[in-house]
């Protein structure tokens, strides 16, 4: 497989911390058919293969989970990509706005995202708030339109940011390491800085 190759030349290379590209935290998430995922148990033994071979070459490995938000293909997901508004963060693909409940249902599956992870070996997370994905379209004010406590004021933008790292927290340990990418440059279409 040529992300193991990758990964090991990585390794071998003497890389002290590799962070994986992103895998997505459940199937309405991903942004490609071929994007690894992190959403089933299934996964959990070719990461683990992943994570010894790093291991063995005396590296660390991090995980890099996300959930592509507005900028999931519909021809991928199977439907509307959910997103913080109603916006086309794609041209010509509208998104529909996430209500509480299904943000609170991205962050269990962060959670439990972030469970396999260490289960496989990893020697931490990173969450992707970066790139015009799902967490970087809620930190935005400029792809956050709402006005519940998720938008609004730079504390509202970054609570479902803030509540992810909390229940990784919590279901991980305080010892499992959580780090966040975040960008400083919104690279959707329509909607640069």
């Amino acid at each position: 497989d040529i992300q193991m190759q990758i990964y090991q030349q990585l390794a071998e290379n003497d890389v002290g911390l590799i962070i994986t590209g992103h895998a997505c935290i459940c199937p309405e998430g991903r942004n490609d058919p071929r994007q690894n995922g992190m959403y089933d148990d299934r996964f959990i033994p070719s990461q683990q293969a992943l994570t010894a071979l790093v291991h063995r070459q005396g590296g660390k490995i991090v995980q890099q989970l996300n959930h592509s938000g507005g900028l999931c293909p519909p021809d991928v997901i199977g439907g509307t990509p959910a997103a913080p508004s109603p916006l086309a963060y794609k041209p010509g693909i509208q998104a529909y706005a996430l209500s509480k409940a299904e943000i609170l249902r991205i962050q269990d599956h962060f959670a439990s995202a972030a469970m396999r992870a260490k289960e496989a070996g990893y020697d931490g997370v990173q969450i992707h708030c970066a790139h015009g994905y799902l967490f970087s379209e809620f930190i935005d004010p400029q792809t956050n339109e709402r006005t519940d406590e998720y938008g609004g004021s730079l504390e509202n933008r970054l609570r479902a940011a803030k509540e992810i790292l909390e229940g990784i927290k919590r279901e991980c340990g305080s010892d499992f390491p959580v780090s966040m990418r975040l960008g400083l440059k919104n690279f959707v279409k329509g909607f640069e800085q």
